[in-house]
């Protein structure tokens, strides 16, 4: 926690049941990649499964990535929501999304023998048809482990983004 920016449970605003995520960002960070956190599930191979609901205030960036332990690692799926509405894949414009909506994303990506070098992703907001994206390839095509599994905030801006339904499996994986 750097100058009140902060990652926090709280029962201000749920997408489902009474309680989320809240990441506030602050204007002036040393580090504009804070707040942050991450998940280590080391899944090898497999078809591993993320999805989560995300809401926006203005002014939020947000950046979710797969990242495998290799030095440098290697990114897989990676998608980031753009102050102003942008939605990005791997750096590419994707479409636009709203702020202080609730959004569903959903990524699916193979890993280790199961992998295809690429992920599908969908984005679904209230009252559009769904952003679907299909085989999109991995930021490097030598991901095949999921080691680390990030969301970020990267505002340089006094904004808040929250975060709720959060899933993470692995079909390989199931019932160890």
């Amino acid at each position: 926690e750097e100058q009140g920016a902060s990652i926090r449970v709280t029962d201000e605003l749920a997408a489902a049941g009474a309680r989320c995520l809240k990441f506030v960002d602050r204007a002036g960070l040393s580090r504009i990649w804070q707040p942050h956190m991450y998940y280590q599930p080391n899944y090898r191979r497999g078809v591993a499964r993320v999805s989560f609901q995300v809401r926006l205030a203005a002014g939020a960036v947000f950046w979710h990535e797969w990242r495998d332990n290799a030095n440098p690692y290697r990114i897989g799926p990676s998608i980031r929501f753009i102050a102003g509405g942008g939605l990005q894949a791997n750096g590419q414009d994707i479409g636009t999304v709203p702020a202080d909506q609730w959004l569903q994303v959903q990524i699916t990506c193979g890993l280790g023998a199961e992998s295809t070098h690429s992920y599908d992703m969908t984005v679904t907001v209230p009252g559009r048809e769904p952003i679907v994206l299909t085989a999109v390839p991995c930021s490097h095509q030598e991901f095949l482990i999921l080691n680390w599994l990030g969301f970020v905030c990267l505002a340089d801006a006094d904004t808040v983004v929250y975060l709720d339904e959060l899933s993470i499996t692995n079909d390989h994986y199931r019932g160890e």
